[in-house]
């Protein structure tokens, strides 16, 4: 969106005035190199879109700008240590994501609320905490999908497509779940009453 844009260039322009102004008001003379720009235009548009409420991953930051996750990682981060007020790092979550990524899989409202429920529960726990929120994401939705009464005829290789992790990414990601399926039952049966007669007392969380 315009706003959107114009809030993209805002960031831009105060990072470069950060690299090149002089406390004097004077400037450095300095050409940015094409790459070190395309990285601060795809971080720019990476804070801007979380700052806007509507999160973009780097993966599709990346598909979109042609720039590296990897850069764009590197260059938010450096971006968030030199400017106040856009330290955005600590506030990514995997419930920012999954509504998105539940709506691509053609997933119902009802298995986007308990994937993020799930997510919400278990982001903390020994195992969890500190791994990739995107991961997290993928994992929270892989359990609702085996939810048998919510007809989630969603495949782990669709799931994968539409996130971007990878297979062993998502698995382990589940598997640090594995031993806090109780706990995940209990949650969000008792969150979800209506939809919990036999559903949950059904859900099966394999270690395959």
């Amino acid at each position: 969106s315009r706003l959107i844009k114009e809030k993209v260039e805002e960031l831009f322009k105060n990072y470069y005035d950060y690299l090149t102004l002089k406390t004097d008001g004077s400037r450095i003379k300095t050409v940015l190199r094409k790459k070190d720009t395309f990285s601060i235009i795809a971080a720019s548009i990476f804070i801007i879109c979380k700052n806007e409420s509507i999160p973009r991953s780097f993966r599709e930051i990346s598909d979109l700008t042609r720039v590296k996750k990897k850069d764009i990682g590197q260059r938010v981060r450096v971006m968030e240590k030199a400017l106040e007020g856009i330290n955005i790092s600590k506030k990514r979550e995997s419930d920012d994501y999954i509504s998105r990524y539940c709506n691509k899989l053609g997933l119902s409202n009802t298995s986007s609320k308990i994937a993020e429920q799930i997510a919400n529960f278990i982001k903390d726990k020994e195992g969890i905490y500190g791994r990739n929120y995107i991961s997290v994401a993928a994992a929270s939705i892989y359990v609702v999908c085996q939810i048998p009464n919510l007809s989630n005829n969603c495949s782990i290789k669709k799931i994968i497509e539409i996130t971007g992790v990878s297979e062993m990414t998502l698995r382990a990601a589940y598997k640090a779940m594995y031993p806090y399926r109780k706990e995940i039952v209990l949650k969000i049966k008792n969150q979800e009453n209506f939809i919990c007669n036999n559903i949950f007392s059904n859900l099966m969380i394999t270690n395959s």
